[in-house]
């Protein structure tokens, strides 16, 4: 219950006392006296006109349950300066993380989230949060385990912001594909005052277009992958080859470039590739258009599959070759050489083009691809958690996929055992009180990044990067401070053979923006343009020093050392960004159950 000055006092109900001598009952043995006042409260919200019985909202004639007309201000049913949860000036709490967010068993014809159950019986009085909380994971034992207080040693369950439990960067870099022509680029100095400069009528769009580079991926070149010496240099050699995604559509940089980026009606899509050497620096590079191959390539990642080289997206893979122009013979034999858009002394051939056939729904997307560990079979991982779904493919040309997809779909192997995140995160407190079937985060994470292998408890685990994200939806609008389209990111380990079950994950964190200091060291780095791009933060009720739209779009472990990994991803969707991270410290963010380590290993980072 709340006091005068909005602080958590304990309740005067005394739950935990009453359920301790058995004076209370879970649902499966009757109604005890607070189920009761619980479903009678609910049931006031019927009476109302909230809900129904049949599940309709009667003021707005939706057949939803969860469309309910709430303002921003009483969206959880108290104003900001009530809630209980909103003024803690530390980030621990008496209630568990994985709790608040999870949905109860059904109540009449709604579901109602563990959170919102807690909420109702504090409001009305009746109980502490411990209480509460302890409360609805008896009742609730399918729905709820989680919320129990007594599942930890202390009093309370910290929670961590998503800028402090990312994995300490060793060395990063932000890339800018030096064959991309000035003309197609806005110079730093137009950054000082974008409307100014695009105002002017040579640098207005349409009829001037601007390029960048995002959502990069990495492989690790095998040696006799990579280009002859001529390119490198003795102390620095060409050991990756890096993807990135050059568009000219509006892009979150700054408001006044999306606002004149949006008039372009014919937005290009080009891919870019680049040879990397091992301090991650450029070395050549190159952008070609896939539109020749009838292929539309958005957000295309790399992959090494049985020592071949592919680009893909979705559920359509195309083999690459990639070397410079001198080597290239005048009488090729390869079906398909991609015309370069800028002058550049490299050379890409398409090998072969072919659909996987992985794909059985348009929600799909982000298809990664990996290795068995026991028969070294090619696998396609379809999702990475909820639950966690592969298939076995051929890297075989498919014309089509008639008579393949029922063959995929009977090979299928799902994992429904997704383990609860490793720590929790700060979202469970901000947004406590969900209302009905209205999850914070797209209910199903999707694959952005995968697979580098990690060795724990002896056992060679794959490791890769999934996203959440805050989808629009008008009942999301009403939240205080709900912004969609914000990203989220966390690791998962699952095993590298058969059935490919998922041990661990950690809890959500996000990547920063560029430095000047730290990333222009293998090149120029724009000071105004970096600057222009860390206008759009992450938020979720709060400010976090990371871009809204961070996507791991690539990983690789480093070639210089074993216990080191690659991580690439796009800023804002208008840069590309590599990070050298620890293994260890991954580890240490799936496994660790001591969550102030995490803690500790960020503040010893900095």
């Amino acid at each position: 219950m709340l006091d005068g000055n909005d602080n958590l006092t304990p309740g005067k109900g005394m739950l935990l006392d009453q359920m301790k001598a058995g004076n209370l009952r879970s649902e499966n043995r009757g109604s005890s006296p607070l189920e009761i006042a619980l479903r009678d409260s609910i049931g006031g919200l019927r009476k109302k006109g909230r809900w129904n019985v049949e599940g309709k909202n009667q003021r707005s004639n939706s057949t939803h349950p969860t469309q309910m007309e709430l303002g921003k201000e009483d969206f959880f049913g108290l104003s900001p300066t009530q809630h209980p949860w909103r003024n803690l000036s530390v980030r621990t709490d008496p209630v568990p993380g994985n709790c608040r967010h999870s949905f109860a068993n059904r109540y009449g014809s709604t579901y109602l989230s563990c959170g919102r159950l807690i909420h109702k019986l504090i409001s009305e009085n009746m109980s502490s949060v411990e209480e509460a909380a302890e409360f609805v994971a008896r009742d609730h034992p399918k729905g709820c385990p989680w919320c129990s207080p007594n599942r930890g040693k202390g009093s309370h369950f910290p929670y961590f912001r998503y800028d402090q439990v990312a994995p300490p960067i060793y060395a990063s870099t932000t890339h800018f594909l030096r064959s991309v022509p000035e003309e197609w680029r806005v110079p730093d100095s137009g950054f000082q005052d974008l409307t100014k400069y695009m105002n002017q009528s040579a640098h207005k769009t349409p009829d001037r277009r601007y390029l960048y580079e995002f959502n990069p991926s990495i492989i690790a070149l095998p040696p006799h992958h990579r280009p002859r010496p001529t390119l490198e240099t003795e102390d620095t050699p060409i050991v990756y080859l890096a993807s990135y995604r050059l568009s000219s559509r509006e892009s979150y940089v700054g408001r006044e470039l999306i606002k004149f980026m949006e008039k372009d009606e014919h937005p290009r899509d080009l891919l870019g590739l680049a040879f990397l050497r091992t301090d991650l620096s450029i070395a050549q590079d190159v952008v070609v258009s896939l539109q020749q191959l009838r292929s539309i390539m958005e957000d295309a990642r790399l992959f090494l599959l049985n020592d071949t080289v592919y680009i893909g997206t979705r559920d359509r893979l195309i083999a690459l070759h990639v070397e410079t122009a001198d080597d290239y013979p005048s009488q090729s034999s390869f079906p398909h050489k991609l015309e370069n858009v800028f002058a550049s002394p490299l050379a890409v051939t398409a090998l072969h083009r072919f659909r996987t056939c992985a794909l059985d729904s348009p929600n799909i997307k982000n298809v990664n691809y990996f290795i068995d560990e026991d028969d070294g079979s090619v696998i396609a991982e379809l999702w990475p958690s909820n639950p966690h779904e592969v298939v076995p493919i051929s890297l075989d040309m498919q014309p089509n996929c008639v008579g393949v997809q029922a063959d995929l779909e009977r090979d299928l192997i799902v994992d429904s055992k997704t383990p609860q995140p490793n720590f929790a995160t700060v979202e469970e407190l901000n947004f406590p009180a969900m209302r009905p079937k209205v999850p914070l985060l797209t209910p199903r994470p999707r694959g952005t990044a995968c697979c580098v292998s990690i060795t724990h408890g002896g056992r060679r685990l794959l490791v890769g990067v999934s996203h959440d994200k805050t989808p629009y939806s008008q009942i999301r609008a009403k939240l205080s401070d709900f912004q969609p389209n914000h990203f989220l990111s966390q690791f998962y380990a699952f095993e590298a053979k058969s059935p490919y079950s998922v041990v661990a994950r950690s809890g959500y964190f996000c990547l920063g923006f560029p430095s000047v200091d730290t990333d222009g060291r293998q090149g120029y780095l724009p000071p105004n343009l970096i600057h222009n791009t860390e206008w759009d933060k992450l938020r979720l009720q709060e400010a976090f020093d990371c871009p809204k739209i961070h996507f791991v779009s690539g990983m690789t472990e480093a070639v210089d050392d074993s216990n080191m990994m690659i991580l690439a991803y796009g800023v804002n969707d208008f840069l590309s960004r590599f990070v050298k991270v620890g293994k260890g410290d991954i580890a240490s963010l799936l496994f660790d159950r001591d969550l102030e380590n995490v803690r500790a290993r960020y503040n010893a980072s900095n």
